[in-house]
């Protein structure tokens, strides 16, 4: 049974509104079928776009203070470059231990500093640089504590590698310590 031209515009001539509404189904079907792949690729580019918006809106608020920030921002390291230790300096290095002996009421024995290791390649390039100290105090153990808590808590940063406490003898104690303290290059 075939459809002829002859049955299809006799059929359309008695009812032309279903007739019509039945072509308009179907190409409003082809449409969205042929359409389905484009409306993925732009809703990715919608998202993509909303992130880009929302990381432009988080930039504006939050850049109204950025003046500030960065003015606060010098200030501190204008703070650590000045107590920092520098490399070449080594006779204002050591007065830096002298003043902290001399705070705490403790003998320096021995203070040695370490070589600075190479930078390694690749390493990004930095202004600060670990400066390594071996050095060894006698005192009573009050004393000790307190200069550990003035080397903690001092001007410049620093922390402790390693740390030994060795009875001598009576009340004085020898503590021998391995210290990193920063430095500028």
């Amino acid at each position: 049974m075939a459809i002829e031209t002859k049955t299809v515009v006799a059929a359309f001539k008695r009812q032309p509104i279903p007739f019509s509404c039945g072509v308009i189904v179907v190409l409003l079907l082809l449409l969205s079928y042929f359409r389905m792949g484009v409306v993925g690729e732009r809703e990715a580019v919608l998202a993509e776009a909303e992130k880009v918006l929302s990381k432009l809106t988080n930039n504006i608020t939050y850049s109204a203070q950025l003046d500030q920030h960065l003015n606060e921002l010098r200030a501190v390291n204008d703070g650590f470059a000045s107590a920092a230790l520098k490399q070449g300096d080594i006779a204002r290095n050591q007065q830096f231990f002298y003043r902290i002996e001399s705070a705490s009421g403790v003998r320096i024995l021995e203070l040695r500093s370490q070589p600075v290791p190479a930078p390694a390649k690749g390493a990004p390039v930095t202004f600060y640089q670990p400066l390594t100290y071996s050095l060894s105090v006698a005192g009573d153990y009050e004393k000790l504590l307190t200069f550990l808590l003035h080397l903690e808590r001092g001007s410049t940063l620093g922390r402790v590698l390693s740390a030994t406490l060795v009875y001598v003898d009576g009340a004085e104690q020898t503590l021998n310590l391995n210290v990193e303290m920063l430095g500028l290059k």
